[in-house]
């Protein structure tokens, strides 16, 4: 967990600066979660690509749209393991809602935790 927080501070940072020397900045919001995901192929013979499914991305994908272009958003799940694995950067995280509801989560509570 810890490599994946750290991916998106170094993806959010690289950002900025590409941002801030181009004309039309470049912005990104980036959401964490941890669960199981289930990756396989999708689309036709003459059109295929790659796919990440599951409860864990659709509530990632929701997440992201609590916070900010440049934010970064996390779940409670997220915020504790990184206590664990890498307490820095656990702390720069804030609770931004202990009872967010996310459409397609109705009747499902989830903390969400932001970047400082």
């Amino acid at each position: 967990m810890s490599e994946a927080a750290q991916a998106a501070l170094a993806i959010r940072d690289a950002l900025g600066r590409v941002a801030s020397s181009a004309e039309s900045p470049l912005r990104a919001r980036l959401s964490l979660d941890v669960g199981e995901i289930v990756i396989g192929v999708i689309g036709t013979p003459m059109r295929r690509s790659v796919a990440l499914i599951g409860p864990t991305i659709n509530l990632a994908a929701r997440l992201l749209k609590q916070i900010p272009p440049g934010g970064i958003i996390a779940t409670e799940a997220v915020v504790a393991r990184l206590s664990a694995q890498n307490p820095t950067v656990a702390r720069r995280f804030s609770l931004l809602d202990d009872q967010l509801e996310l459409r397609g989560f109705e009747n499902q509570y989830v903390s969400a935790y932001a970047l400082r």
